[in-house]
Formats: C-alpha cells, structure tokens, sequence
C-alpha cells in the first residue's frame, strides 16, 4: 500500500488507537493518533489528512460533532466511524452527516483494511474527477476569455438547424447587435441575399464531399460574406470555416472565424475606379518614378502625369503623395491584374 495515504487514528481508548495504528503502518499508511476529539480537531489544525478514522463515544466531545466539524471545515477528508452495537442508531447519523462508513465494535482487522482501502480509492477517483473538471473549466475559461477579447468573430453555426450556436461578444463591435440578438437571427437576417446564396452553395458542396471516400476531414474555406448590421447597413467579413465534428465523423456544427475587410472592400472599389492608365502610373509612383520619369516612359507630358496623379488621388480620397505610396503598398493596390 502506498504511503501517500495520511491517516487520523480517534480513540480514546490507548489499545485500540496503539493496536490500529500498528495495523496500518504495517499496511504502509503514514498514521497519526488522537485520544479525543478535542485533540483530534487541534491536530488537523496544523495537518492535512486524507482519512480519520473517527470513535463516536468519547467523553469530551462526541464523534457526531467531531464529524460535523471535520466536514463542514476539511471537506476534502474522509471519515470513517467506529461504534460499538449499542450504538448503531448514532452510527446511522453519522453516515447522514457524511461519513463514509461505520464499523461496528469489535472489528476484524480484514473488515477494517478492506473498507479503508475502498474508501481511498474512492476518495483518490473523486480527486480526479474535481481535477479533471477544474482543468475543464480552467481551459474552458482560457478559451472564453480568448474569444471574448479578440477583434474577430468566432462562432458555431448547427449543421441541421442553421442557427447560431455560439459567438463571441466582438460581434457587437462588428454589427452592432448583442449576442443574444445574434443568437436569435436567421441566416436569412443574418446575410445579404448575395451571400446566403453563396453561403448555402459552399455549404452543400462541402457535404457533398463528406460523402467521398478520400477527404481532409479538417479542411477550411474561406469565404467573402456581406453581413447586415443593426442600423441597415452591412459589413464585409473574410470567414474562415471548418466542420465540427460528431462521434460518428460527421459534421454536426460549422466553426467560424470572421474578420472585418470593410476597408479592403473599399480599397478594392476604389481601385476599380481608377482607369488603365492611372493604375500604370500608380504602379510608376509606387516604385519610386517621378513625374518626369513617368512622363519620359509614358510619352506624355508632366503635366498630363500630375493631372492623372491628381485625379488618382481624389478617386482615393488622398491628399499627397507619399500617403498616396503609403496606401498603395498598404492595400497591395498594385500590381493589378
């Protein structure tokens, strides 16, 4: 038997505490001894015990309160009851309080042995399980607080029902709704027409794939999707998806990322804006040719380069030159195919 078990003997009686703990040492628990409750409550006052081996009649303290006591301010300690016959009705109470058996007066040394090492591998499955599920909540909370202070939207939609399952709180910055108001949205109020038609086309060509016997279960598309904002207005996002997936392999949910590319959007409107020639001599500018050099190339006056430079820059709503490189290099609006 291992020594990591720390056991409180309870006795007022100096055979039983000097027979039983020679029994348990010899078994290989570490033990330590206590004539009376008051004694035993000062010692796990100063030390840490994962069983207590409890008498319920001693003349200072009963056990009934020693027992209340141990549970109410070591939760994480066991306690095993002695009683004589006479005294199987305060046992039966005991064992309502909390404790983890009783054993009758006298006991055998097999009977004692056997009901303290169930309690402690008990005990040891029940520590396990509160550390399993405090390292759940713990990364669960990790991942939470992730998702709660990032710029980008991470959802989950329902593979069946196409609702909204989770998302986080930078939904609101983005399309200024709360999550519950997102939560409660169809796909229908959630996208423009344009891109729920896209959305749903992605959607049926990936679960057509499901069904081919060579597929990348973790594969990701990434689609350019126009969402409705609270105000009428809409915002373009990058959504970059994958399938969530059940026991049995199959998708149950969609994991979604989505990032703002309103301002790439823009940018790329604007550079459609610009014709052949403008979009050459931005290319010209962005490369560090001045007027002259541009005009020399081009065979056009200087001039007429400013002219176009100029009439670049109001397309783009730029007030000199070097924010109109700066922009140019930012937004990679050249080289445009």
């Amino acid at each position: 038997m291992s020594s990591t078990y720390k056991i409180l003997v309870v006795d007022d009686e100096q055979i039983i505490r000097k027979s039983l703990s020679g029994l348990l040492e010899y078994t290989g628990y570490e033990v330590v001894t206590a004539g009376s409750g008051t004694e035993c409550l000062h010692i796990m006052s100063s030390q840490y015990f994962d069983l207590v081996i409890l008498d319920i009649v001693m003349p200072d303290m009963s056990g009934i309160e020693v027992l209340q006591r141990i549970k109410k301010k070591y939760k994480g300690t066991e306690v095993i009851t002695v009683t004589g016959y006479a005294d199987k009705e305060k046992a039966i109470t005991t064992f309502r309080l909390g404790a983890y058996d009783f054993i009758e007066k006298p006991f055998e040394s097999v009977e004692m042995l056997n009901t303290i090492a169930n309690c402690l591998n008990q005990l040891k499955l029940k520590r396990e399980i509160e550390r399993k599920n405090r390292e759940l909540r713990e990364s669960e909370e990790r991942y939470r607080l992730l998702a709660e202070n990032v710029a980008d939207v991470i959802w989950t939609i329902d593979i069946k029902s196409l609702r909204t399952t989770y998302v986080s709180s930078s939904v609101t910055g983005l399309r200024g709704c709360s999550v519950e108001e997102v939560m409660a949205q169809t796909l229908e109020e959630t996208l423009t027409p344009s891109s729920l038609d896209l959305a749903m086309k992605t959607l049926e060509e990936e679960m057509a794939i499901e069904y081919v016997e060579q597929k990348d279960p973790f594969r990701t598309r990434t689609l350019e999707l126009e969402s409705k904002c609270k105000d009428g207005s809409t915002v373009w996002t990058e959504a970059k998806m994958t399938f969530l997936r059940g026991a049995d392999g199959m998708p149950i949910e969609i994991l979604g990322v989505s990032r703002d590319i309103t301002k790439r959007k823009q940018v790329e409107q604007a550079l459609r804006g610009l014709s052949p020639r403008e979009r050459e001599i931005l290319q010209f500018v962005v490369d560090g040719k001045t007027s002259a050099d541009i005009a020399e190339i081009l065979s056009l006056s200087p001039k007429t380069v400013e002219t176009y430079r100029s009439r670049m820059m109001g397309k783009l709503g730029i007030r000199n030159l070097p924010d109109l490189i700066k922009f140019a290099i930012q937004h990679c609006l050249t080289p445009l195919e």
